[in-house]
């Protein structure tokens, strides 16, 4: 997890090759942290999704497409509930 946290470090700092929209990127990190402050692996997690690891892994990496609700079922596996705002440009 640790690569994880330096990739999405790397993406905040504006790194031009990691791609991702700002909503998956805030989803995937909220991801990270949810899962390590539940104090549970990457097996784990797959085990309640009834998916593999790799697919946890790449629900991880800030450079993989993953889809919104996927992450949201990861989310919610572990307790959390994704919530996107709105607010003015100013």
């Amino acid at each position: 997890m640790l690569r994880t946290f330096k990739v999405l470090r790397a993406f905040l700092l504006g790194d031009p090759t990691l791609r991702a929209s700002a909503a998956q990127t805030a989803a995937k990190a909220a991801l990270y942290v949810a899962i390590r402050e539940a104090k549970i692996s990457k097996m784990e997690l797959a085990r309640r999704l009834h998916c593999d690891e790799k697919e946890v892994r790449c629900l991880l990496d800030p450079r993989h497409p993953s889809k919104l609700p996927r992450i949201e079922s990861a989310l919610a596996a572990v307790g959390q509930k994704l919530a996107v705002g709105l607010q003015a440009a100013v």
